[in-house]
């Protein structure tokens, strides 16, 4: 066995939603937020396709927390209580983790607030040429959009229907049958007519961020003609019809098409936290840690040089210049600091390991004993003293790695241009080929042939001893 051990990878972990974002809870939006208006809120045409209004928003109301009502269209903000209906519904969600943490890549609205696109869902109505594709060659997958809406007489008795999402040509989408009088339209202007069938295409879904509550709120109109509650009764919202659909079936379809990073990219996005200053700090003050004065140094000058280089980088970028590392602050990281970073962090384990050398020569003493004792098992002299040499080679290669220069930190070069390398997804990322020079596989490989050699020769034993008592017997023969 090899002291340098080989280690076992263990199968990667999934990532859950919740692992990512943590707890994620569903609500309808506050009448007194400022936050958003009912204009804000643009129907998709999967909620065109269930309702005969679209120009409101359900809410909760400011004056109790029992009924959900509207803002209404031309009536300065008049709330309208009771179970209405006939309204789209903005979802907002509410993350335990911080907004600018996770988010990070919003855009600006016209209003000059931040946006970000989080999740997919029925939204565009697809033109008669695409529908016909989609019909033909569309194939089923397991994912579904749940939609509840009432009874066309306006009595009660909701329905929860099922519309399972078709996949084409890199595309998603669902067909669904509206139940509208034909007085309506799409977002193209299309008609909408009672009984029709319509492919809706899955688009990602506008939401904007308030940092100050941290959540969500959609800007998409994603669902409609909901009642409040089954029966028009004071109940609190978290019992209500409207809540368990928006908890139950809403927030479970929307989940579904967010991406999870995978464990190497979330690893990489909490090293990077806010601030790269600060994760070079805390570098600084491992080095402490380390012994090998000259070392130290070293390193020391390295993480000077790359935070030098991050802020010079960062400045072209804010200039609108493109850096060595991309035209982004995410590539600048990604390509360059980010690379540099683990190699230094890397290096000031090892040196800091590397110190406590008295261990490591008592573990290579006895795999060198081990191995001698299993070499003087062998019966054939000459092959024993070879093999034997072989070995006092090799403790000296191990114990040069352990002890001498080999091992010491190498300096990064800066100058020196990133190499491209070819991600396991297909994805080609600029990336730093560390200069240490990795002697040990060689030296490792080279124990095991030896220990193998060693299994053969005592093999072998057996053979000679058989072959010595044949030829004994024939010897016999002659003498007699």
């Amino acid at each position: 066995m090899s002291i340098f051990k080989r280690k076992v990878e263990s199968p990667p972990k999934e990532i859950s939603i919740a692992d990512y974002y943590g707890n994620i809870d569903i609500d309808l939006l506050a009448v007194n937020d400022k936050i958003i208006e009912w204009s804000d809120v643009k129907p998709s045409d999967f909620a065109l396709m269930f309702t005969s209004h679209t120009k409101g928003l359900f809410t909760k109301t400011q004056f109790s927390d029992y009924y959900v009502g509207r803002i209404a269209n031309g009536r300065n903000n008049q709330i309208e209580i009771g179970s209405s209906y006939t309204l789209l519904i903005a979802p907002v969600l509410k993350f335990e983790k911080p907004l600018k943490e996770i988010f990070k890549n919003t855009q600006k609205d016209d209003k000059g607030r931040d946006i970000v696109y989080f999740s997919k869902y029925p939204i565009e109505t697809v033109g008669n040429e695409e529908k016909a594709n989609v019909a033909v060659e569309g194939k089923e997958t397991d994912k579904e959009i749940h939609y509840i809406y009432n009874r066309r007489d306006g009595m009660s008795g909701d329905k929860l229907s099922r519309y399972f999402v078709v996949s084409y040509n890199n595309e998603e989408y669902i067909k669904a049958t509206s139940i509208v009088t034909p007085d309506y339209f799409l977002r193209n202007q299309e008609p909408i007519f009672y009984n029709n069938n319509y492919y809706i295409k899955l688009k990602p879904v506008k939401w904007l961020c308030d940092y100050e509550n941290n959540r969500l709120v959609c800007l998409d109109g994603l669902i409609a003609g909901i009642r409040y509650n089954n029966k028009n009764v004071e109940i609190p919202f978290k019992e209500s019809t409207v809540y368990n659909f928006l908890k139950n079936s809403l927030l479970p379809d929307l989940m579904q098409f967010v991406e999870v990073p995978k464990l190497e990219e979330v690893k990489n996005e909490a090293e990077i936290k806010d601030n790269i200053l600060n994760m070079l700090r805390e570098l600084l003050k491992d080095t402490e840690a380390i012994n090998d004065v000259n070392d130290k140094i070293l390193i020391v000058e390295d993480i000077r040089v790359l935070a030098n280089i991050y802020g010079t980088e960062l400045i072209k970028i804010k200039n609108k210049e493109k850096s060595i590392y991309g035209s982004t602050e995410k590539e600048l990281i990604r390509n360059g600091i980010l690379p540099y970073y683990v190699y230094l962090e890397s290096e000031i384990k090892r040196e800091i390991k590397e110190d406590n050398r008295e261990q490591e020569n008592k573990e290579i003493e006895e795999v060198i004993n081990k191995l001698k004792e299993r070499t003087n098992l062998i019966n054939d002299e000459e092959v024993k003293n070879k093999i034997l040499l072989q070995i006092d080679e090799l403790n000296k290669d191990y114990l040069n790695e352990l002890f001498k220069g080999k091992t010491s930190y190498q300096r990064i070069d800066f100058t020196k241009p990133l190499e491209e390398v070819k991600t396991s997804t297909g994805e080609v990322k600029l990336t730093f080929i560390p200069p240490r020079p990795v002697l040990i596989k060689e030296l490792v490989e080279k124990e095991i042939e030896i220990s193998r050699r060693i299994d053969r020769e005592i093999n072998n034993n057996a053979i000679r001893d058989d072959l010595g008592k044949f030829d004994d017997y024939a010897i016999n023969m002659v003498k007699r």
